[in-house]
């Protein structure tokens, strides 16, 4: 399995459940909620969350939010999207709900 995922995803942006397939993930839609985590998160920050590519580390969801000027709401999100274990990532839905919410927006609206 790890010789497909490596074929089909870059290493700064496979989930957990790719990493460690010991454990017998479900692989699902909720990879593409990490991955659009990372993607977001290399937007905000210029870098990867997973810089150093340490599969310890992503296997972990171990990763750091640097200062910023970034909303509550857009780190929440990242932190939200970033979760290690997939059932606690949102779906499309859930992310919709929460993109459009007021209930956590900072005041500055989302950024």
């Amino acid at each position: 399995m790890e010789e497909q995922f490596s074929k089909i995803t870059t290493i700064t942006c496979r989930p957990p459940e790719m990493i460690d397939v010991f454990k017998r993930q479900i692989i699902d839609f909720k990879v593409d909620i990490w991955q659009l985590g990372c993607i977001l998160y290399r937007l905000c920050f210029r870098k990867s969350p997973f810089q150093d590519i340490n599969k310890v580390s992503i296997a972990q969801a171990e990763f750091e939010i640097p200062q910023s000027q970034l909303s509550q709401k857009t780190l929440s999100l990242i932190q939200k999207m970033l979760q290690q274990d997939p059932k606690k990532r949102p779906n499309l839905k859930e992310l919709k709900l929460f993109l459009y919410s007021r209930e956590a927006d900072d005041g500055d609206g989302f950024q």
